[in-house]
C-alpha cells in the first residue's frame, strides 16, 4: 500500500484487543487487530505498534522483562477517539489477546526493510525521480531537528547560482560588439594615401547643385521606362549626300579635263536715239469717242 510508517511523538503502551466473533483469539501476519489507544492519546494513521515477546518460543518460560525480543509490527490504518485499528505487517510468532504493544517513535528500521523489499521486487527502479526527491526531503526533515544544516544551505546556493547562469545564457546578448584588431586602423595605415582610413576622413558627399541636377539624365518612374529596341532589328545605314565641287576662283587656272562653267551671255542694253521714240499718248475715254 501507499501508507508509509510515521513515527509517533511519544511512546505509548496499548493493549491488544481482538474480536472473537470475527477472528480467533490469536493473531498473525496480515491480520487486523484493535488497540485501546486513539486520537485523544495522540495516535495518528501511519503510526506503528510493536509487540514484544518475553517468553521462550519452545518452553514458553518467561526469560526477560525488557522490550528486547520483537514479535510483530502493526501499522495503524484507522483511528477513533479511544481506539485504533492496525494491520500486522510481519510477525515471528502468534500473539494473542491481552498482549501489550508499544508505539514506536523511530521507524527507520522499517523504512530500510521496505526499501530492501522494493529493491528485491524491482519496484525501486519504477519509481519516478520526484518520488525519490520527496523521500530524501522527508528523511532530511526527520534527521535535522533544527532545520537545514550548512551543507544543505550550500547546495541550495549552488542551485540558485546555476539557475541564474542558465537564465543569462538563454537571454540574447545586448552588449555592443567591439571591433577586432583587424578592423581597427593603425597609425601607419592612416598615413598611406588612398587607404581606407584616409578615405574615411574625407568629407561626406554633398547634395548635387541645380545645374548638375538639370544636366543629369532624367530617370523615368517605375513602370514608365522606355522599351529597348528589339534585338532582331538593325538600324538603317546612314545616307550621306556628296556636295558638288566648288567653282574655281577667277584667278585660278582651269584644270585640264574638267568642264569650266559657262559664263552667261549678257547682251548690253543700248539706250534709244533721241527723236526716234514717240511719246505714247493716252487714249480718250469712250464717251469722247462717240462725239
Amino acid at each position: 500500500s501507499d501508507l508509509k510508517p510515521l513515527p509517533a511523538r511519544t511512546a505509548l503502551e496499548a493493549l491488544v484487543v481482538t474480536n472473537t466473533e470475527l477472528s480467533t483469539r490469536n493473531s498473525a501476519q496480515y491480520q487486523f487487530i484493535h488497540l485501546d489507544r486513539g486520537i485523544e492519546d495522540g495516535v495518528q494513521v501511519g503510526n506503528v505498534f510493536r509487540v514484544y515477546d518475553y517468553y521462550d518460543p519452545v518452553t514458553r518460560v518467561k526469560i526477560t522483562d525488557s522490550d528486547f525480543l520483537i514479535n510483530a509490527d502493526a501499522i495503524v490504518i484507522h483511528a477513533t477517539a479511544q481506539f485504533s485499528t492496525a494491520m500486522v505487517l510481519h510477525a515471528h510468532d502468534l500473539f494473542s489477546r491481552g498482549d501489550f504493544a508499544v508505539l514506536l517513535t523511530d521507524v527507520s528500521d522499517l523504512e530500510r526493510q521496505k526499501k530492501g523489499e522494493m529493491r528485491d521486487f524491482g519496484e525501486d527502479e519504477r519509481r519516478t525521480p520526484e518520488d525519490k526527491e520527496l523521500d530524501e526531503l522527508d528523511q532530511l526533515d526527520r534527521s535535522s531537528g533544527e532545520g537545514m544544516g550548512k551543507k544543505e544551505e550550500a547546495e541550495i546556493k549552488e542551485l540558485d547560482q546555476w539557475d541564474k547562469s542558465k537564465d543569462l545564457q538563454s537571454t540574447p546578448s545586448t552588449e555592443p560588439t567591439v571591433p577586432s584588431a583587424a578592423d581597427t586602423p593603425t597609425d601607419e595605415a592612416e598615413k598611406l594615401p588612398g587607404s581606407d582610413a584616409e578615405q574615411g576622413r574625407k568629407a561626406p558627399p554633398q547634395d548635387p547643385s541645380l545645374d548638375q541636377t538639370l544636366d543629369s539624365p532624367t530617370v523615368n518612374p517605375p513602370g514608365m521606362e522606355t522599351p529597348a529596341p528589339p534585338a532582331h532589328l538593325k538600324p538603317a545605314p546612314e545616307q550621306t549626300l556628296e556636295a558638288p565641287p566648288a567653282p574655281p576662283a577667277a584667278n585660278e587656272p582651269a584644270v585640264p579635263g574638267e568642264l569650266s562653267p559657262k559664263e552667261p551671255n549678257v547682251e548690253p542694253i543700248t539706250p534709244p536715239e533721241a527723236g526716234s521714240v514717240e511719246p505714247a499718248l493716252p487714249s480718250p475715254p469712250d464717251d469722247v469717242k462717240s462725239q
